[in-house]
């Protein structure tokens, strides 16, 4: 039976392939085959298999971490998903997911979710993607009644409502938010009634009778589908067990509310009316139950059978392989350019090559951005393609995530780099780890660019670099250039890319100009540069620092000491090789960041060293960077905290004599 055709016997077959389906991944944790807890949705499956009866098979779905039954209704093959929770290579995700991750996107499941809400403004971002392609696809995003008390939720669904998305949100609320029945979390009884605070279609229904979950999900997919209208549904229904397979529901559940719940399960539920109308005879039960059972037990056998995935090929799902080729400019003609006009044209120029690169970010569009880096795109490219965004940095990334997971090559400008603390999650949690867990199959083109830097009168909240911050994030690659010439390359190469990008814009180089090919043009991710030769000292530095390395040994030079200052350009991939090449030509490493001593990038390049160039090292390695306080506001604190091409070439000396 086919789930698409919406008949009772359908919707019923497969609830019952859902519940069988997860009674066998219980048996399984029983039976101590997994070291994980899988998390159930058993006596839920009316809101599966009625919500996804309406969808078509270009459609997409975004899970929770209960999202197994999401998954296979979806059309993801049962082998496949019991194996990926026996952690085995034949896993829909070669094991690197798991259960609570579950992704297959031929099939349209855009992937299950662990982190509370975090799918939400991915769904958005998805539902996006379908109305700028007009190509008449809906989002299903599900989530559980406690993720209606994060901020993902409210930054999404505002979002949603302001961009119109056709998304249709499933609030699955099983009555508990964890462990914790939810009415003690939120004085909101009816939780679709919150949609209304972003002016959003809002329904309530039987979490129970899939009749029921079909009709109201019809009719919020045929919205979305053909008038871009977002709905928030919500289905009353139970979790007939704990919060997970270690749990016990009959400790955390009251004996009165499991029977009354219980009495109502969509399995009864269905099965009952099927009785009352005469669909489904008990030989007809019988064969199905039989069938289920059947397709179940061969699924499992053949998921213990495939082999274990090999630990030797990890390394090779965290990016994509490899880069596309350099562009070199076409003409010779060049202009002299500032940081921030460098960035604004590549920009121009990758929009204008690629259709699928887009710009967002608050006041990014009509205003140019607070530093007016994107100032005059919107004229040329229009308000599809150039979005003001609320101030929503979670929702903002997560969006982006959504958005580059359907195709397209979304610029997010967070304003400072300080409020990527405030959407680490989307960053570290979902941009990050996305490809990883789906077994190295899914790229996620997405740039997220933001100022950063010391600078004198602006608060500890506005100031930081945090480029070091990212090199305990792997999957997310890190571009810190020193002038426009880079960035410009730098950025046109990372909007070709597969991966996601996190492009660092100091402050302090902004206005600074040198000579920048006019032609489009682009520069490989992860190679330094030599910009200065010497034979005595390796100076090694980037962004604001660079031009100071660059001056300070200027100085040194006067004393007859050279100095080989390279610019790192990137901190992920970080090039070693170019460092180690330069710290056997003059047997000294220096460092200069914009970065607490007890954090940033120079520990790794200092270590690096000591392990692989130990022997070329004539004196240790010395690391200038900051005291581990935040930035300042008074001028004289952050001249006392920054170091200067002064302090540099003192410390340099002081480094040579030691």
């Amino acid at each position: 039976m086919r789930l698409e055709d919406g008949s009772l016997p359908a919707l019923y077959h497969s609830m019952l392939r859902g519940r069988r389906m997860e009674e066998a991944i219980l048996e399984v944790f029983n039976n101590k085959e997994i070291v994980s807890t899988p998390h159930f949705s058993i006596g839920q499956e009316a809101v599966s298999a009625g919500v996804i009866s309406n969808l078509r098979p270009t459609d997409r779905v975004v899970g929770t971490y209960r999202g197994e039954t999401h998954a296979l209704l979806k059309g993801v093959p049962m082998e496949a998903i019991f194996a990926e929770v026996l952690g085995r290579a034949g896993g829909v995700n070669r094991g690197y997911g798991g259960p609570m991750h579950i992704t297959d996107p031929k099939v349209g499941m855009m992937g299950n979710f662990s982190i509370v809400g975090a799918g939400i403004p991915v769904a958005v971002g998805l539902g996006l993607a379908s109305k700028l392609s007009d190509d008449g696809g809906v989002t299903v995003c599900f989530f559980g009644d406690g993720a209606t008390n994060t901020g993902y939720f409210h930054e999404a669904l505002n979002m949603a409502a302001v961009y119109e998305t056709p998304t249709v949100f499933v609030i699955e609320n099983n009555q508990y938010s964890e462990h914790t029945p939810i009415r003690e979390l939120t004085k909101v009884r009816d939780l679709s009634e919150k949609a209304k605070a972003y002016s959003m279609r809002a329904v309530t229904g039987d979490g129970n009778d899939v009749e029921e979950v079909r009709r109201i999900a019809g009719e919020a997919v045929h919205l979305a589908r053909d008038g871009w209208e977002p709905s928030l549904l919500e289905f009353r229904t139970y979790r007939r067990t704990g919060h997970s397979a270690r749990d016990d529901e009959t400790l955390e559940h009251p004996k009165e509310e499991r029977e009354k719940w219980f009495a109502r399960d969509p399995l009864t539920v269905a099965r009952q009316r099927l009785d009352s109308m005469g669909l489904l005879s008990k030989e007809d039960e019988a064969s199905m139950q039989a069938a289920v059972s059947k397709e179940v037990s061969s699924a499992l056998d053949a998921a213990r059978g495939s082999p274990w995935p090999v630990p030797s090929e990890m390394g090779s799902k965290v990016f994509a392989d490899g880069q596309p080729e350099e562009v070199r400019p076409a003409g010779k003609g060049t202009l002299n350019a500032t940081m921030r006009s460098a960035v604004n044209l590549a920009m121009a120029q990758s929009m204008q090559r690629d259709p699928k690169v887009l710009l967002f970010g608050e006041d990014v569009a009509k205003w140019g951005g607070v530093y007016k880096v994107s100032e005059g795109l919107l004229e040329k490219f229009g308000p599809l393609r150039v979005w003001d965004t609320p101030i929503s940095e979670s929702a903002m990334v997560g969006m982006g995530v959504g958005l580059a997971l359907a195709g397209f090559r979304p610029i997010i400008e967070i304003m400072f780099a300080d409020l990527l603390l405030v959407s680490m999650d989307a960053v570290g949690n979902s941009a990050a780890k996305k490809r990883w867990m789906s077994g190295g199959d899914e790229d996620l083109p997405l740039v997220i660019r933001c100022a950063c830097g010391a600078k004198a009168g602006l608060p500890a909240t506005h100031t930081e670099t945090l480029d070091g911050l990212m090199l305990s994030i792997p999957g997310v690659k890190v571009v810190t250039p020193s002038n426009a010439m880079d960035a410009k390359g730098l950025l046109c190469q990372a909007l070709r890319g597969r991966d996601p990008v996190i492009f660092f814009e100091h402050r302090l180089v902004y206005p600074e100009s040198v000579p920048v090919p006019e032609d489009y043009y682009t520069i490989e991710l992860g190679k330094a540069k030599v910009v200065r030769e010497g034979t005595d000292v390796t100076m090694v530095s980037n962004m604001s620092m660079l031009r100071k390395s660059l001056k300070a040994a200027e100085a040194l030079a006067a004393e007859d000491i050279s100095a080989e200052v390279v610019d790192l350009r990137c901190v992920v991939p970080l090039d070693h090789e170019t460092i180690l090449k330069s710290v056997e030509k003059t047997g000294s490493l220096v460092t200069v960041e914009e970065a607490p001593t007890s954090g940033g990038w120079s520990s790794l390049v200092a270590a690096k060293v000591a392990e692989s160039g130990f022997r070329s090292l004539k004196r240790p390695v010395r690391r200038i960077s900051l005291a581990d306080v935040p930035i300042p506001y008074s001028t004289p604190l952050v001249e006392g905290l920054v170091p200067t091409e002064q302090t540099i070439a003192s410390e340099v000396k002081r480094h040579l004599k030691g």
